[in-house]
């Protein structure tokens, strides 16, 4: 059996006078079988299984010289232009808008304390909003689960308020300073991972159901994936909006900005894909300059391809974009749409003598790094754990950049500080004063305080009552091993302001769990 393959008229030829001369009782076939054979097949008998039809072997290029065999029988696809690239004139001067932002802080920082920096992008509009969606998704998981066995009886859920749900994110940001393996080990009593911190402020039932029903948006409100305003981003989009619209707000960036993308490690199941169509041009007259690949779509193969010597380089243009290309210890691409081919003269380490360098190297080696540094500072105090839930831990990292961010305001604001410094002032405040500033969080007073602080308790004096003599209450301490003492010292700061014998109560009952 012989085959052949058709040329582009020779199918349609083939194809037209099929259709014509099908019979009226026939139904026309739909699909076209580029090879025939020469001799008509015999059919398969009932007792005999059908053969099986063998592939045609690919043939050389058919009669017709402008389609390929393999080729589908379309309309080509219009070429797509690349740009012309040409040496750079030694007169090639880069068009350079004008600077006029006003960058820097753009409120007066003065009296702001740590806390109130952080407060700036993790604001009360957002604890509100996270409150309500948080009991609105609680309470659509409990009609579906209406005999939850981990809802039931003195566990039953409670709507969260501000408050529980500032003292809860205190509590979470201080996990990223205390690592430990579990979530649970913060609340053990073991000496290896004793926190009281954790016991104090909320219940680990407490805090595991606000992490289970912690929401940012409303599940029924969220369009279908076929719908065209479907958003992948539709359960974090709230919290996304609110800081990027404060990050703007607040500050305006300089001159010079480094940009790249920061990465959140996840294992599951995410359709995200790094091209975004609606991603916003730049349209604000920016230039930029940043390295490229060698073999990057567009880019003149001659150049690229060219050998340099170490401390030489070649640069080309295509209108205002300038590809250099220099040699130092590898080939280094730099694309830029602020730099000429200028250079400037630098020492070459271990010698006296100087080198050119051509000054897009210089500038690009010089303000590069910027979300790199920024990564490299969040790492150490990441609060992000393995969860299979990805706005929850997408989440958590914008706000621990959120923290970052107000750092950087609390520096230009000419506060001195490292940035687990910073971090633990912001930890105290969101855990011990529930983010309002004055006194200890809900959950903190309800199970009394939060006593085993150290710095933070100090003894004071009994109020007067009016009578005569001095005013006293009964030592908790003492009552608690079984036997009566009175005191007139009492400590000022925890809620409850016990009555303490100052000489040796006060230090254990603020640094002892079992006194």
């Amino acid at each position: 059996m012989s085959h052949r393959l058709y040329s582009a008229e020779e199918a349609y030829t083939l194809i037209a006078s099929d259709t014509d001369t099908a019979s009226e009782g026939e139904e026309e076939d739909p699909t076209f079988l580029v090879s025939t054979s020469s001799s008509s097949s015999s059919s398969c008998s009932d007792d005999e299984p059908p053969r099986r039809r063998r592939r045609p072997r690919r043939t050389p290029r058919a009669a017709s010289p402008d389609l390929h065999p393999s080729d589908p029988i379309s309309t080509p696809a219009p070429h797509t232009s690349e740009p012309i690239w040409t040496p750079v004139p030694p007169n090639f001067e880069p068009q350079i808008p004008d600077f006029v932002g006003q960058s820097g802080i753009q409120f007066d920082p003065s009296g702001f304390t740590e806390i109130d920096f952080f407060k700036l992008f993790f604001s009360d509009e957002l604890i509100s909003l996270m409150v309500v969606q948080t009991n609105l998704y609680a309470q659509q998981f409990l009609a579906q689960h209406p005999v939850s066995s981990f809802f039931s009886g003195s566990h039953s859920w409670t709507p969260v308020d501000a408050a529980e749900m500032t003292t809860f994110w205190g509590l979470l940001l201080h996990m990223g300073l205390v690592k430990k393996p579990r979530i649970r080990q913060y609340w053990s009593v073991d000496i290896l991972y004793n926190t009281p911190i954790h016991r104090m402020a909320m219940t680990r039932h407490r805090f595991e159901a606000i992490l289970k029903f912690l929401h940012y948006n409303d599940n029924a409100r969220c369009p279908p994936r076929d719908d065209p305003s479907y958003d992948r981003l539709y359960k974090i989009r709230p919290v996304i909006d609110h800081l990027a619209a404060k990050f703007s707000e607040v500050y305006i960036p300089g001159k010079y900005i480094s940009i790249d993308e920061s990465l959140v490690s996840f294992k599951g199941r995410v359709q995200f894909r790094q091209y975004l169509p609606s991603k916003r041009a730049s349209t604000r007259a920016t230039v930029a300059c940043g390295t490229v690949r060698k073999n990057q779509r567009g880019l003149p193969r001659s150049p690229v391809a060219e050998v340099l010597r170490r401390g030489v380089f070649k640069a080309h243009c295509s209108d205002n974009l300038v590809l250099v290309k220099y040699k130092d210890k590898r080939d280094v691409l730099i694309l830029t749409t602020i730099h000429g081919p200028g250079t400037t003269p630098v020492p070459v380490r271990g010698t006296t003598a100087v080198a050119l360098k051509p000054d897009c190297i210089l500038d690009y080696n010089r303000y590069m790094g910027g979300v790199d540094l920024s990564d490299q500072v969040l790492k150490p105090y990441s609060a992000l754990r393995k969860t299979n839930i990805w706005y929850k831990k997408l989440a958590v990292h914008m706000v621990q950049t959120a923290m970052y961010n107000a750092f950087v305001l609390y520096r230009c604001a000419g506060h001195p500080g490292k940035y687990l410094q910073f971090q633990e002032a912001v930890v105290k405040a969101l855990i011990f004063c529930g983010g309002e500033g004055g006194g200890p969080s809900t959950s903190a007073a309800a199970t009394g305080g939060p006593r085993i602080v150290p710095g933070q308790h100090f003894p004071g004096e009994v109020p007067h009552t009016g009578k005569k003599g001095k005013s006293q209450k009964r030592c908790r301490v003492c009552y608690k091993r079984g036997f009566r003492k009175d005191t007139c010292f009492q400590c000022d700061t925890c809620p409850d302001k016990p009555g303490l014998c100052v000489k040796e109560c006060f230090k254990t009952y603020h640094t002892s769990m079992e006194y």
